[in-house]
């Protein structure tokens, strides 16, 4: 669904419950991620992604420069309030 709204998507790829969509939307190229694995397992993928983005993985070391990713998560909610609708975002 995020993805529909980039200018174009460049690349799609998927992996077991994994699946990322890379793409331009407003002249940045962005990549929105679906983990499956939901909340209570997030750390591994903010793990993986910052591994993927900070480590240089052919020789296994920190990058000297480190990247900044800006992660915002959208998915359904576990709240009970009356006034939040089970399954919204």
């Amino acid at each position: 669904m995020i993805s529909d709204h980039f200018d174009f998507v460049e690349h799609k790829i998927q992996n077991r419950e994994f699946t990322t969509h890379t793409g331009i939307l407003n002249g940045k190229r962005i990549s929105a991620m679906s983990t499956g694995i939901g909340t209570d397992n997030i750390d591994i993928f903010m793990n993986e992604v910052d591994a993927l983005a900070n480590i240089d993985l052919k020789t296994r070391k920190v990058k000297q420069k480190k990247t900044s990713l800006n992660i915002i998560r959208i998915g359904t909610s576990g709240a009970l309030q009356k006034d939040i609708a089970v399954d919204s975002f």
